[in-house]
């Protein structure tokens, strides 16, 4: 386990926290939403997670399905500060949480515009990324903010 790991689930877990509570929902009713979306989270793990006690444990499935019942997307919860909060994207790199999203997904969150960053053997298209110039960046808020109206995914 490493110190940045453990600082990258409890930046997730806070986000999730935030979002919960901004929705209204109990950790019963988000764990009750996981179990519809076929992957079950129950209430205790959601609950240590959010009282960061679990360390740097969480299951690539588990944050995915907390993200859609939550309903916002996944880069939000990882990169809650949007779009200029700093955020360690890999131990000792830090960057804004627009650029650590847009290099997340390979996808603009302000304009949907895919293949945004290619990816060479070189490996060294994130550092690319998080030094392009920030005043070249389309504002994001509204977009995001969009998300919070329901899911991608999951039909109301």
């Amino acid at each position: 386990m490493s110190q940045w790991s453990e600082e990258l689930v409890n930046r997730f877990s806070s986000a999730m926290r935030e979002r919960r509570k901004a929705l209204k929902l109990s950790a019963q009713d988000v764990a009750d939403r996981t179990a519809e979306l076929g992957h079950p989270v129950n209430r205790s793990a959601i609950a240590a997670w959010e009282n960061h006690g679990r360390g740097d444990r969480l299951m690539l499935g588990d944050a995915i399905v907390l993200a859609e019942a939550l309903r916002i997307p996944l880069a939000a919860l990882l990169y809650p500060h949007m779009p200029d909060g700093d955020v360690e994207v890999l131990p000792g790199l830090t960057t804004d949480s627009y650029r650590a999203m847009t290099a997340l997904t390979n996808v603009d969150p302000a304009t949907g515009e895919f293949d945004l960053i290619m990816y060479p053997e070189d490996s060294e298209s994130l550092q690319r990324a998080i030094n392009a110039p920030r005043d070249d960046r389309p504002p994001v808020t509204e977009r995001i903010t969009s998300y919070d109206h329901g899911s991608h995914l999951v039909s109301e």
